[in-house]
């Protein structure tokens, strides 16, 4: 998958986030950018997402967020964290799908004709 640097999250928009430290559980959250804030007293999470839903080994859960104001299931995130654009996510799914595809009628077409076969 690819990743997208904190400094390039688009407000309004969906992704996938994977919190270092979460590899026994494999923990991924899914939910909508709404900005950054700053915090001055420790270096704790600062970019704000919504509509979050978290989703580990056992299923999925909504558990550990705050509605705040108009945020409904709001969870905040570090800049380390690792955030993938699920539109690009699902492209590359379907990229990966036409590939699989073609390379199994390419095997079939190969056996039909007993050659190489290539698309012209």
């Amino acid at each position: 998958m690819t990743q997208v640097s904190y400094e390039n999250l688009i407000e309004g928009k969906e992704y996938i986030i994977y919190r270092h430290g979460h590899d026994k559980f494999n923990i991924f959250w899914k939910g909508t950018f709404r900005g950054e804030y700053e915090r001055y007293f420790d270096n704790g999470p600062n970019l704000v997402f919504d509509n979050c839903v978290q989703k580990h080994n056992s299923g999925l859960s909504i558990g550990y967020l705050m509605n705040i104001d108009n945020w409904k299931n709001r969870a905040d995130f570090h800049k380390t964290d690792i955030f993938h654009d699920i539109e690009k996510v699902k492209e590359n799914g379907k990229k990966s799908i036409k590939n699989m595809e073609k390379r199994a009628l390419d095997m079939i077409l190969k056996r039909l004709v007993n050659e190489h076969f290539e698309w012209i």
